[in-house]
C-alpha cells in the first residue's frame, strides 16, 4: 500500500453529488503553522431543537435532553433525539422517553419520526442514535419499542427506518418470513440514498447470513458483528469478518458507510482479522471494500500498514466518497516517532488512497493539544473535521476547562490542496456569531454537511443564541451546566 505524497486538486462525481478530492502530505510537521480562520466565529447560529410553536422545548428546571443530531448532505434536514414533552401537541411524551424528530429548515414544525401505530402515540420505549441518509429522505434509529411496526414481539432493540414525505416506517432487521432477531441491534448507519443500512448485533439466530461475496458465513455466536442490509432484499451480509472471512474473536463496536454503501468502515476489538495485532483486544479501525472483499487496517502504525498502532482508536467518521477516515486515538505511533507526546486522545485523518495521515487536533503554532479530543466528524468532501475537546490551546482566548466544539479546516487558503504547512486553521464553533464562547459543555455526537458549510452539535450552554433559557438560567436549579439541558444547534461557516 503506497504512502505517496502527491498533491492533486480535482473534482469527482460520487453517487449523484459532487465532492472535492485532494491529495495530502503524509504527516503534519511537529511545528505546523496555522492560519487565522476567517471568519473566526460562525457567521450564523440557529437553535434547532424547538417545539411546534418555535419555542424552546423545556426550561432548565425540567432539564430535558436534545441530543445526537445528524444532518443531510445539503444541511437542510436535521434529525435528533429528544425526551422533552410538548414538542408536538399531537404526540405527548409525559414519560420523557427519548423520541426521534426531524426538522426541514423550510418548515416551521418538527416531524416526529417515532410515532406509535395508534394515532397520537409515540414509541413505547426509548429511541436512540438517529442517523440520516445523505439525501435527507430516510432516518434510521434503534429502539426496543414494540408499537412502531406490526408484529414486533421480540422485546429487543431493533433497527427502524423512517421515510420522510410521505412518512413510512419499516423494521430493517426482519428475517425472511417475518422472523425476529433474538438479541439487540444498535448503531445503525445508512448509505447516501438509504438503500443500504449497516448496524451492530449479537443475535445468534440470523442464519443464513452471507459473508462478503456471498460465501458461507462462519459462526459468530458470542460476539457482536457489523451487518449490512439492502432494503428490499431478504439476506444480510456480515462485514466485520477478517481476511478470508475468518470469524473474529472480538466485538465490532461501530460501523459507517460511504455514500454508495460499497465501503464499510468498522471498529473491532478482534485480534485475528489478518493483521499483526500488537495492541491486544482494544479497538482498531478497518475498512472493507465490498466489491472485491479487500480488508484494510486504517489504524496502522507509522509506515507499517499491516501492524496495528499501539493504542485504542474509536468513533470513526467517513467522507462521502470513502477516501478519508477521521477518528480519535490514544496511540502515539500513528505519526513519526517523537511527534505525538501528549499522552491524550487526538483526532486523526487517514487518506485511504495515499495512506498518509494527519493530526487534526493541533494547537496554536503547531503545539500538541494540552488535553484530550474526540467525536470526530468529517465533511463529505473531506476538507473539514469537527471534534470535541477541553484543550485550552487550540484557538486563541479559549477559557474554561469544559468540552467545546472545534472545526479544523484542512484547506484554509482554498487552493484545493489539503494539509499544506501554513494553510490550515482551527476555529471554535461552539460560539455565538459575535464570537462569544459557550459557557457549558458542547460538542459530542454531531455532523457536517457535504461541503462543511453547516455543522450540527449539542450544547448545554446558553450563550450561543439570544434568550436561550434551556441551559443556565440563574435560579433554575441547574446552574450553567445542566447534564440534561442540552439543545441542538446548527452553525454556518461561510
Amino acid at each position: 500500500m503506497g504512502l505517496g505524497l502527491g498533491k492533486i486538486g480535482r473534482v469527482t462525481r460520487v453517487g449523484g453529488f459532487t465532492a472535492a478530492v485532494c491529495g495530502i502530505s503524509a504527516a503534519l510537521p511537529a511545528q505546523q503553522i496555522a492560519l487565522t480562520c476567517n471568519p473566526p466565529a460562525p457567521t450564523d447560529v440557529e437553535l434547532i431543537s424547538l417545539d411546534w410553536t418555535g419555542a424552546q422545548t423545556q426550561t432548565c428546571g425540567g432539564c430535558k435532553n436534545n441530543s445526537h443530531p445528524t444532518m443531510s448532505y445539503d444541511g437542510r434536514v436535521i434529525t435528533w433525539s429528544s425526551d422533552a414533552d410538548g414538542v408536538l401537541p399531537t404526540a405527548p411524551n409525559p414519560g420523557n422517553s427519548p423520541q426521534i424528530y426531524a426538522r426541514i429548515l423550510s418548515w416551521a414544525q418538527p416531524i416526529l419520526l417515532s410515532p406509535g401505530l395508534t394515532p397520537g402515540t409515540i414509541a413505547n420505549s426509548a429511541c436512540d442514535f438517529p442517523s440520516i441518509s445523505g439525501d435527507g429522505r430516510t432516518v434510521v434509529f434503534a429502539s426496543a419499542a414494540t408499537n412502531l411496526v406490526p408484529g414486533d414481539t421480540n422485546a429487543r432493540a431493533d433497527i427502524f427506518q423512517a421515510t420522510l414525505l410521505p412518512f413510512a416506517m419499516r423494521r430493517v432487521n426482519e428475517l425472511p418470513g417475518g422472523g425476529e432477531f433474538d438479541e439487540d441491534c444498535a448503531a445503525p448507519f445508512p448509505s447516501q440514498d438509504g438503500r443500504w443500512v449497516a448496524f451492530l448485533t449479537s443475535a445468534t439466530n440470523v442464519a443464513p447470513l452471507f459473508a462478503p461475496q456471498r460465501q458461507p458465513a462462519p459462526s459468530t455466536v458470542g460476539t457482536t458483528q457489523a451487518l449490512i442490509k439492502f432494503i428490499g432484499r431478504p439476506s444480510f451480509e456480515i462485514v466485520s469478518l477478517g481476511v478470508g472471512n475468518v470469524a473474529p474473536d472480538g466485538d465490532a463496536l461501530e460501523v459507517r458507510l460511504d455514500a454508495s454503501g460499497r465501503l464499510v468502515l468498522f471498529s473491532s476489538t478482534a485480534t485475528n482479522l489478518g493483521f499483526n495485532d500488537t495492541n491486544g483486544p482494544v479497538a482498531d479501525l478497518f475498512v472493507r471494500n465490498r466489491r472485491n472483499n479487500v480488508l484494510s487496517l486504517i489504524t496502522s502504525a507509522h509506515l507499517q500498514p499491516s501492524v496495528t498502532c499501539n493504542g485504542a482508536s474509536r468513533r470513526p467518521s467517513f467522507s462521502a466518497d470513502g477516501r478519508f477516515a477521521a477518528f480519535e486515538s490514544i496511540a502515539d505511533d500513528l505519526l513519526p516517532p517523537g511527534e505525538d507526546t501528549n499522552g491524550k486522545y487526538d483526532i486523526y485523518v487517514r487518506d485511504l488512497r495515499t495512506w498518509g495521515i494527519v493530526r487534526a487536533s493541533i494547537g496554536l503554532n503547531g503545539a500538541e493539544a494540552d488535553n484530550g479530543s474526540g467525536y470526530a466528524a468529517i465533511s463529505g468532501d473531506g476538507r473539514f473535521v469537527m471534534y470535541t475537546s477541553n484543550a485550552l490551546n487550540l484557538t486563541a482566548g479559549t477559557t474554561g476547562g469544559f468540552l467545546k466544539c472545534f472545526l479544523y479546516d484542512r484547506d484554509a487558503d482554498g487552493d484545493h490542496i489539503y494539509d499544506e504547512s501554513g494553510a490550515v486553521c482551527t476555529r471554535m464553533i461552539s460560539a455565538s456569531s459575535a464570537g462569544v464562547q459557550t459557557n457549558a459543555r458542547s460538542g459530542g455526537n454531531g455532523a457536517l454537511s457535504l461541503d462543511g458549510r453547516f455543522a450540527v452539535f449539542m450544547s448545554e450552554g446558553d450563550t450561543l443564541v439570544p434568550n436561550d433559557f434551556n441551559g443556565g438560567v440563574p435560579g433554575s436549579g441547574c446552574g450553567p451546566i445542566c447534564l440534561f439541558g442540552r439543545d441542538v444547534f446548527r452553525t454556518t461557516h461561510f
